[in-house]
């Protein structure tokens, strides 16, 4: 076997490999990730769901303003009873959701 022959070889193994290599980024694709994003897509405008711990300072929770998680702050009239509820919650986990009222959408 000649240098350009085992050279030809190696590169035909190369081909190979990319080619293999190929499909099998494709099939990932195809399989396991293209599914979640479809999945995501269909669930997303109907209900969004924040699971955290509510927090405030004593000032904070006294003036209304409550902290859920790292990026929402939910600002209630004080001495509502939503004002006390979340007062009573300071420091706990909740999960909150939000999706379209039925009677509204209507």
């Amino acid at each position: 076997m000649t240098s350009r022959q085992w050279i030809r070889e190696i590169e035909d193994i190369i081909r190979g490999i990319i080619i293999v290599a190929s499909f099998l980024v494709i099939l990932y694709l195809l399989v396991l990730v293209l599914p979640g994003y479809i999945g995501r897509a269909a669930q997303a405008p109907d209900m969004w769901i924040l699971r955290a711990t509510i927090t405030a300072t004593e000032l904070e929770s006294q003036e209304g303003y409550f902290q859920i998680g790292p990026g929402v702050m939910i600002i209630v009239k004080p001495d509502s009873d939503m004002h006390q509820w979340f007062r009573s919650r300071v420091n706990q986990k909740y999960s909150i959701a939000f999706r379209p009222d039925e009677e509204i959408a209507r």
